[in-house]
């Protein structure tokens, strides 16, 4: 699976906290593993499957805790799952944001393919509008975009 074509130079638009950008996180819930080895082929898997389209992202590993009810807004929930997962975090322009759902939607079918998520269905998705900068250590500038 690929993309097509890769994204556009772009000139992004500063402001007076740095860039303005799109935080795209994605919870993939993946099949545990005993061993270490695996959960770091499934990382790097998808960060380099992401980082070729939009130049890096983090990924972090944990558990999610969900109950069937949960949409139903309840005072309490029954029956609560815990899974393990994969937490993806990728900064993008906000018009890339379609791009970057195809994007993260490949890389559930890339790791329900190789086993790492075979019952995977759904991906929990969370969009935030934020500011990105970089904070320079040993240099005179404090910030740098």
């Amino acid at each position: 699976m690929s993309m097509s074509a890769g994204p556009e130079k772009r000139r992004d638009t500063l402001n007076e906290y740095g860039l303005s950008r799109l935080s795209l996180q994605a919870g993939i819930a993946i099949q545990e593993q005993e061993n270490v080895k695996a959960i770091s082929k499934a990382k790097r898997l998808i960060g380099f499957h992401l980082t070729k389209y939009f130049g890096g992202c983090s990924i972090m590993e944990g558990y999610g805790f969900w109950s069937h009810q949960g949409d139903e807004f309840e005072r309490e929930y029954d029956d609560p799952q815990q899974e393990a997962l994969l937490w993806i975090n990728l900064m993008i322009m906000p018009d890339q944001l379609d791009q970057a759902r195809a994007c993260i939607k490949e890389c559930g079918e890339l790791l329900r393919e190789r086993g790492f998520a075979p019952d995977l269905k759904r991906i929990h998705c969370e969009l935030t509008v934020t500011e990105a900068h970089h904070i320079t250590v040993g240099i005179g500038s404090v910030t740098h975009g």
